[in-house]
């Protein structure tokens, strides 16, 4: 067991109903977990651990409130995870549990079930997992632990192989965001959990560029489009989200709508007689990025024009392709920020072909009453380049007079352009 006191505390976070000052007052003890940095320390517990000592306590890397573990854990089961929530509330637990290695627990000291055998159903995460005698909640039917020790091995090998050069490791992923990427990926892919948060962890002190570029190609578009969607709008980087589906197609084994290579689609594009704006776009995007990789699922669903959270905020692409996945197909505004002042268009495309793109983005902009301002403003790179290239087509369409600048307190204010720009 582990003595709490004054220092020791203050590198834990409790996050539930129950205090730091009443966890020293009633229990004087905490049966959890601490942080040894020592390996020989640690492996001497492990040892302890696994001849069947229940009191030693376990060993842990870093953490602190709301990060994620980097070591080894024991799973418990549901009536294990609840009484001990109960005292020490349910933000303490999740904060100590994420990371899940040995498949038993501690206290029943039983092997953990995690999947049903009947409906192949997983479970809900990895401080849920059930008993041998617990019934699957899905349909009913019995759960099944992993059929050999090679199975166990294997996953357990799975996490170990990416989280190897884990130790010290700094991700720039924010609590909350990886929170929210094992919800999505819980609810997206089914995934064991274990996987997830390896790949999670792996992301800063692996580069998984290489690994994205080999497997986009191959992997199904129905989930990449999902996936990318759930990165964009949480900032995970893109090769992890590629990673994380990677393990979708290779251990889970869900199938969906099959491959979809960049050369298939350069190809229909290729083949077509005429091609409107938006498939030339693609087109060009297609040609400029293919050594890049980048999926085709989420440039089909860029060129129809849906809706893709812009991608200056995230680190999902380069930052050439970041400039050219700005601009949605249709006409649609583009919303280039004042710090991304590089030319927003594939350096194949001649001068022609750039005038009417932009005059088609500043004219949809036009019809919505956006003021010249608001387009200096809004798709800076845009008219900026108008500016300079086609300066007649711009003043006619947006006279150049007295701008108005709304203030934060509804006045307008009166101010011209900057020599440089006008």
């Amino acid at each position: 067991m582990y003595t709490v006191n004054a220092d020791n505390l203050s590198k834990l976070a409790f996050a539930g109903h129950v205090s730091a000052n009443q966890i020293r007052r009633h229990h004087g003890i905490l049966p959890l977990t601490t942080a040894f940095r020592e390996q020989e320390q640690e492996a001497q517990i492990w040892q302890r651990i696994e001849q069947g000592d229940r009191d030693a306590f376990r060993p842990v890397i870093g953490g602190g409130k709301g990060s994620v573990l980097t070591s080894r854990t024991f799973k418990h089961c549901v009536e294990c995870v609840r009484a001990q929530q109960l005292i020490y509330g349910v933000g303490h637990w999740m904060t100590l549990h994420q990371i899940v290695g040995v498949g038993r627990c501690q206290v029943h000291d039983a092997p953990l079930m995690d999947q049903c055998a009947d409906c192949g159903a997983g479970i809900g995460g990895p401080q849920m997992s059930t008993l041998p005698s617990d019934a699957c909640a899905n349909c009913g039917g019995t759960r099944r632990a992993p059929t050999s020790t090679a199975e166990l091995q294997s996953q357990q090998n799975y996490v170990s192989l990416i989280g190897s050069a884990l130790d010290g490791l700094s991700t720039d992923l924010r609590p909350r965001s990886r929170k929210l990427l094992l919800s999505q990926a819980r609810h997206l892919l089914g995934s064991d959990e274990r996987i997830v948060l390896g790949l999670l962890n792996a992301w800063g002190a692996l580069n998984c560029s290489e690994l994205a570029v080999s497997l986009e190609c191959e992997i199904h578009s129905r989930l990449l489009i999902k996936a990318i969607k759930c990165g964009h709008l949480y900032g995970v980087p893109r090769p992890l989200v590629v990673a994380i589906i990677a393990y979708c197609r290779d251990v889970v084994g869900i199938d969906a709508e099959g491959p979809h290579a960049l050369s298939d689609q350069l190809g229909l594009l290729q083949g077509a007689e005429t091609l409107t704006l938006e498939q030339q776009t693609l087109f060009e995007l297609l040609q400029r990025i293919s050594p890049v990789g980048y999926p085709v699922a989420a440039l089909r669903a860029f060129a129809q024009g849906q809706k893709l959270v812009d991608v200056t905020r995230s680190k999902l692409a380069s930052r050439a392709i970041t400039q050219e996945l700005l601009f949605r197909a249709g006409g649609a505004v583009a919303y280039v920020y004042p710090h991304l002042r590089m030319t927003p268009f594939p350096r194949t495309w001649s001068n022609d072909l750039k005038r009417s793109y932009f005059r088609q983005i500043a004219d949809s902009a036009r019809k919505q009453n956006v003021p010249r301002a608001q387009l200096a403003k809004k798709i800076w790179g845009v008219y900026l380049w108008l500016l300079k290239n086609d300066r007649a087509w711009l003043d006619e369409n947006y006279p150049r007079s007295t701008i108005r600048k709304t203030r934060k307190d509804g006045h307008s204010s009166v101010f011209n352009l900057p020599h440089h720009l006008e």
